[in-house]
C-alpha cells in the first residue's frame, strides 16, 4: 500500500467513527413511538356508540314524513338537562 491509500484508510476510520456518533446522538434525540396496542383498541363503531353519538330511539309507523320533529323531541329529551 501506498502512503495516500494508508492516508485514506485512516480518514475513512475517523469518519465512520463520527457518522456513528452523529447516529447514535440522532437516535438519543429522536426516539422511535411506542407500538400502538392495536388489539386492545376499540372500534370506530364502539367509540361512536360509547360516546353516544349512535343511539336507539323509538319511532311511530310514518317516519318517513315525520323524522325531524321525532328526531328533534329526541334529541331534546336526550340532551336536555335542566
Amino acid at each position: 500500500m501506498n502512503r495516500y491509500t494508508k492516508i485514506l484508510i485512516r480518514y475513512q476510520k475517523k469518519l465512520k467513527s463520527y457518522y456513528w456518533t452523529i447516529f447514535k446522538l440522532l437516535k438519543k434525540c429522536y426516539p422511535k413511538p411506542e407500538p400502538e396496542n392495536h388489539g386492545e383498541e376499540k372500534s370506530l363503531y364502539e367509540k361512536f356508540e360509547e360516546t353516544g353519538l349512535i343511539s336507539c330511539c323509538s319511532v311511530e309507523e310514518n317516519l318517513s314524513t315525520s323524522y325531524k320533529e321525532i328526531l328533534a323531541n329526541t334529541l331534546v329529551t336526550k340532551y336536555d338537562h335542566s
